[in-house]
């Protein structure tokens, strides 16, 4: 198995687990059935134009950059409210600053630790005049956060990206 697909399919995980995915095929009362699909790709320069290959068939190596596209339908009957979803940083690799996508009607928000967000996370720093609090640098980012301040309704969807270099 390839760097590139171990990392791919240990994010789909982490995006899946992050959100209750629900089968539209369960009797009961209609509701939201939000599916996520996570996508990542080595994005490349050859001959003076961007190249996109897909993860899973490609070696990667210290440098390299990932765009990771999160795709969330949701095949329901019900609109989706308050749908929050998460994209983590793979281990071996770190956030790029500013490369995750503004959707209407979305907070971005970043973690640390992978368990508490922050739209502009800090961290304490010891000096000598003391402990001293600082914004947190984008490559200590471990985890993006989408929560969409709108419904996502019956049929519809919405795409987030970000980006991750290898370290």
């Amino acid at each position: 198995m390839t760097l590139g697909r171990a990392l791919l399919l240990t994010s789909a995980f982490f995006v899946s687990a992050a959100l209750p995915v629900f089968s539209a095929g369960v009797s009961g009362p209609a509701r939201p059935a939000v599916k996520l699909q996570l996508l990542g790709d080595l994005l490349t320069i050859a001959e003076g134009k961007a190249v996109s290959t897909p993860v899973d068939k490609a070696v990667l190596k210290k440098g390299d950059l990932v765009r990771y596209t999160i795709v969330a339908l949701n095949s329901g009957a019900k609109p989706a409210v308050s749908l929050s979803t998460v994209g983590p940083v793979p281990s071996r690799m770190e956030f790029v600053g500013g490369s995750a996508s503004r959707a209407p009607g979305s907070v971005i928000e970043y973690s640390l630790d992978g368990k508490s967000f922050s739209a502009q996370p800090t961290v304490t720093v010891n000096t000598s005049r003391g402990p001293v609090v600082k914004p947190a640098s984008p490559d200590q980012y471990v985890a993006v956060r989408w929560t969409s301040q709108r419904p996502l309704g019956p049929k519809q969807k919405i795409r987030y990206t970000y980006e991750v270099r290898v370290k």
